[in-house]
């Protein structure tokens, strides 16, 4: 519209220029009637331009809406296609749910999943037992090999230690004192103290381990840790009466003959090989265990997010979200068309 004033302006300057300045009766009337021409044209530009601004607006307002559907759709659609692969997950491992159900006798509804790793736990504790009976006969062998006693005892170990810091030197375990006597010494030494070589043997002052009052209150336990004087050997009034005390404990006359001893390391070595292969089926059970466990969870998260009512109701929503997308592409073709017809023909000259 600029346009057209422009252009008609400069034909009144070139016919100005021709004809010269031409002065009519009617010159300001028509002039007049010129410059109201112009005003409307102004305004209707005025109101193109805002009905433009106002059309471009609705537009971008309009796309944003359509966007925020589209992304909508993509979500619902992605949510029910992966709540259609857990129910067919759930179809296709609904057998083994029937009989892991069956084993545990619990359903799934009333809590198969505790009762699973109920069971998975108590295997476990029962595999690490003997795991720890397995490492105590590992370290019973090491002794033997050594031609030593392994004892298993915290508190006994707690009391060697004790002795050995205090005495030093002076510390000997009984079953390594015994060893070291002539067969006289020790046939004489096993018949008067049957227990000698599960007990501690002081060299030299006993006075000042007798006069300890640490021993009378040592650990919280109820064992007892005898402590001989090395003196012993040649006191024959140290005996015990075995018509009227009797020992149970374990003959370790075979430490000091290499025959026996070897059959001892054999026997245990066996027990060992029999521990380890009762942990690998041990072992074994408790892996399906586990991964009867990691289903079951698996398996009760998947039904409860496939609920049929949930699929229902993401499908509902996607049927309205398609059907506003449609109505909001409809009315954008509008505001485009509208924006195209803008130019209405009363603005020409």
């Amino acid at each position: 519209m600029q346009e057209k004033i422009s252009r008609d302006e400069i034909r009144q300057q070139e016919l100005c220029r021709q004809y010269g300045v031409l002065v009519a009766d009617t010159a300001l009337s028509e002039l007049e009637k010129c410059n109201n021409h112009i005003s409307d044209i102004s305004g209707d530009i005025h109101s193109v331009k805002s009905g433009l601004e106002e059309d471009t607006k609705q537009i971008y307002k309009v796309q944003e809406q359509i966007n925020l559907l589209k992304t909508k759709k993509v979500m619902l659609q992605e949510n029910i296609s992966r709540m259609d692969e857990q129910s067919q997950l759930l179809r296709d491992n609904a057998d083994r749910l029937a009989d892991i159900e069956k084993v545990y006798g619990v359903r799934l509804a009333d809590d198969l999943d505790e009762a699973v790793l109920k069971a998975y736990t108590k295997m476990n504790t029962e595999y690490n037992e003997k795991s720890r009976e397995y490492d105590k006969l590992n370290q019973y062998i090491e002794a033997l090999n050594s031609g030593s006693y392994y004892m298993d005892s915290p508190d006994r170990r707690a009391f060697k230690d004790y002795l050995y810091n205090t005495y030093g030197t002076d510390v000997i375990e009984g079953h390594v004192w015994v060893s070291q006597l002539d067969d006289v010494q020790r046939e004489n030494v096993l018949k008067r103290i049957p227990f000698v070589e599960y007990s501690f043997i002081i060299k030299n002052d006993f006075d000042r381990v007798k006069n300890n009052n640490v021993l009378n209150t040592f650990g919280r336990g109820t064992q007892i840790y005898p402590v001989i004087s090395e003196k012993v050997l040649d006191s024959q009034q140290a005996a015990i009466d075995k018509d009227m005390m009797v020992f149970a404990l374990k003959d370790m006359s075979f430490l000091r003959d290499d025959t026996k001893r070897r059959l001892e390391i054999k026997t245990a070595k066996e027990e060992l090989g029999n521990l380890n292969e009762d942990m690998q089926k041990l072992n074994g059970r408790k892996q399906i265990v586990w991964e009867d466990y990691t289903f079951v969870v698996k398996y009760e998260a998947i039904s409860g997010n496939t609920h049929t009512k949930a699929v229902e109701n993401a499908r509902q929503e996607l049927d309205q979200v398609i059907e506003q997308l449609s109505q909001v592409d409809g009315s954008i073709d509008i505001y485009k068309k509208k924006k195209r017809q803008r130019m209405p023909i009363n603005l020409r000259i």
